[in-house]
């Protein structure tokens, strides 16, 4: 076996790749490269244990006091590089080390600032249509989504695979489904936002797993536009980690509401803070999605 010279040979591992994943950065290319989108997704990870453990590699194999940030990248690169030439290191021995127990940080963390109001991210609007080449051409002559679309997934919803007969048969009110209808909303508003640069943002009561399921059927016919998730359970955020192993190659961060966020230790261990977008909630009308 050929001998480790660097860190990402060192420590890359099944968190690492996590982490790159939350922070929509791929872990393809050169070991410094990597390195380099790792140590930039940790920026935006203030206490989350693969950082924290991160930081404790670093300090147990390589004695070194920096935090893994971009700021001391080429510092670490650097002296890792060199320690190990000295003393070889092995991938067990990276796998030996833990997190810490405790992380003082979190107690200084804070929530993010809110981004916007959820009630002024406009919903598509709802043209009353015989099938769907009219609906498609409505949208898109009245589209606005330049910016962030919201689309609304109920708590009984499940994914339905579209066609264009049953779309067209739903329209028309010969044999509705509802589900089938807000996944092929999905799939317009994905090829919409990707032409014109825009962001969807999901508004789901219903169960991560749904979610999961209708975006991977979304992304096998078309490229996903970045996804701000907005679970009605915050609880569900624990889930963000699933949805981005398995749409790997998709930008998917999570969205709360300001009034709802647990605390933002809490938080700091679900989802990557500096990728948190918050929102307020002046809403008049029904609060959820259910």
């Amino acid at each position: 076996m050929e001998p480790i010279t660097n860190l990402t040979e060192l420590w890359m591992d099944a968190e690492k790749n996590a982490a790159l994943r939350l922070c929509a950065l791929s872990g393809n290319g050169a070991d410094y490269e990597v390195f380099r989108r790792l140590c930039a997704a940790f920026a935006l990870m203030p206490g989350h244990p693969f950082r924290t453990r991160a930081a404790e590699q670093l300090r147990v194999l390589f004695r070194l006091p920096y935090e893994p940030l971009p700021e001391f990248c080429e510092q670490i690169w650097r002296e890792t590089a060199e320690a190990l030439l000295i003393r070889p290191l092995t991938r067990a021995d990276a796998d030996a080390i833990g997190r810490p127990s405790i992380d003082p940080r979190g107690e200084c963390l804070s929530l993010p600032h809110p981004v916007g109001d959820l009630f002024k991210i406009p919903l598509l609007p709802e043209p009353v249509v015989r099938n769907y080449k009219e609906w498609e051409t409505v949208q898109r002559e009245s589209f606005s989504g330049n910016g962030i679309v919201r689309l609304i997934l109920p708590k009984d919803y499940l994914p339905v695979r579209p066609d264009l007969y049953r779309v067209d048969r739903h329209l028309a009110g010969e044999a509705e489904n509802p589900d089938l209808w807000l996944t092929q909303k999905v799939r317009f508003l994905a090829g919409e936002l990707c032409r014109r640069g825009g962001t969807l943002l999901l508004q789901t009561a219903c169960s991560p797993d749904a979610v999961e399921k209708m975006l991977c059927m979304v992304e096998r016919q078309a490229a996903l536009p970045p996804v701000w998730w907005l679970p009605e359970n915050p609880a569900d955020a624990a889930s963000l980690r699933s949805l981005c192993d398995t749409i790997a190659n998709a930008d998917i961060s999570l969205a709360l509401i300001l009034e709802q966020a647990p605390p933002a230790g809490e938080l700091a261990a679900l989802a990557p803070l500096g990728r948190v977008r918050m929102l307020e909630n002046s809403g008049d009308a029904v609060r959820n999605p259910s």
